[in-house]
């Protein structure tokens, strides 16, 4: 089927410029639509071994341990959620996971806090496996399935590179920034990754479901 709709579009001669004119609103929804999953993944798993082993005083091992059985679960986790967006949709999926990302902020610090190993393997667990995995998931398909053909690999690309930088590039720095000012304490911290949720929400809201979407 792919290889009959490629054949059929004709060839764009400023793809990028045409994109930018027609296309913009979704390379905006696609730049906030990623706000979040990029944000997020960089605290949960950057920014929290600097946070557990600098201000909480963890073992450093026991934090990368988390962290790796995280990825491990995640790697499955990712699977079976793609394939639950191609039966309920893209939106539905991805919202999921950043109604979940919204609403973790607070109870992850305060697993974090406890520095019982089990629950901050909980937080760290839940946090890439559940809320980060339901975004990144659906993530592929649905942003190439908002562009046509013929401007689907620069409409993706622009709006996904253009989004690392305002997020998932200065989450750790940021967060870490936000520790120092506040005297350690994580409520600033947290505040902002749901500031991050809530842009990214309103992106997705407010996108078309692209789920069985014809590709021309």
């Amino acid at each position: 089927m792919f290889e009959e709709v490629v054949k059929k579009a004709a060839t764009e001669k400023y793809p990028l410029l045409k994109v930018c004119v027609d296309d913009w609103r979704n390379i905006l929804i696609v730049i906030g639509a990623r706000i979040a999953d990029n944000a997020s993944f960089y605290l949960f798993s950057v920014f929290v071994l600097s946070y557990c082993t600098k201000t909480l005083a963890l073992d450093r091992n026991m934090v990368l341990n988390g962290i790796m059985v995280a990825a491990v679960a995640e790697f499955f986790t990712i699977l079976w959620l793609g394939r639950l967006s191609d039966r309920v949709g893209r939106r539905p999926v991805y919202l999921f996971g950043l109604v979940m990302f919204l609403l973790l902020p607070f109870p992850y610090f305060w697993l974090l806090g406890t520095k019982e190993t089990g629950l901050v393997w909980l937080a760290i667990v839940f946090s890439l496996a559940v809320a980060h995995a339901a975004m990144y998931a659906p993530q592929a398909a649905f942003y190439a399935e908002l562009f046509g053909t013929k401007v689907r690999y620069s409409g993706v690309s622009l709006g996904y590179q253009l989004a690392a930088p305002l997020s998932g590039g200065v989450a750790p720095l940021l967060g870490t920034f936000i520790l120092s000012h506040d005297d350690g304490k994580s409520r600033y911290v947290a505040i902002y990754m749901m500031a991050m949720a809530l842009i990214s929400i309103v992106a997705v809201a407010v996108a078309q479901e692209t789920n069985k979407k014809k590709l021309e």
